[in-house]
């Protein structure tokens, strides 16, 4: 069980660096931090939790604690200490009874859900395939409207060059007529 209990404290420091990495660093390829935060707060809830019948187990009275950097702490001590001392409350802790889930289950179902149908990771990646159809619509339009905007200006520059032409030719006239008159 000790050696469980320090892979599972291993595994969520590992998410609390690859969260922080998409969150935090500049050059993070993640653009909705938002639902990495939202995802967090959820495992940080349950973990927080108490759970059992009567609301008097936590993750913290078998030697887990936090530091302030948000990275599980595991005392292997204080564990085998509270499990020699009643392993049901253990098992109470991590898996609850059919009238109330717990920890370990709870956390179970809630990174289930988050790529599931309608799940924070599932709704992140439907978010992006819209954006991308949105954005190749938004490209469409605005090529189409460049088109339309250079058709008439084409059509514009063939007006005005044969309004040139004519006033050249006006002018070529009103000239001629200028010259004869003067001599």
């Amino acid at each position: 069980l000790t050696d469980s209990m320090y892979q599972f404290t291993a595994q969520y420091n590992e998410l609390v660096d690859l969260v922080n990495d998409a969150v935090y660093l500049d050059d993070s390829p993640v653009e909705d931090k938002s639902s990495l935060k939202m995802m967090m707060d959820g495992i940080k809830d349950i973990m927080f939790g108490s759970y059992g019948l009567d609301d008097e187990e936590s993750l913290f009275n078998y030697g887990f604690t936090f530091d302030q950097n948000g990275y599980l702490i595991f005392d292997a001590t204080t564990f085998s200490e509270a499990v020699a001392e009643n392993p049901d409350d253990l098992e109470e802790l991590f898996v609850g009874y059919a009238e109330k889930e717990g920890m370990g289950t709870q956390l179970k179902t809630y990174v289930d859900g988050l790529d599931g149908f309608e799940g924070i990771l599932y709704t992140y990646e439907e978010d992006m395939a819209d954006r991308k159809t949105t954005l190749e619509e938004e490209k469409e339009e605005a090529i189409t409207s460049l088109d339309d905007k250079y058709y008439q200006m084409e059509l514009q520059f063939a007006a005005t060059t044969a309004l040139i032409t004519q006033m050249e030719a006006e002018f070529a006239g009103l000239q001629s007529m200028i010259e004869q008159s003067a001599s």
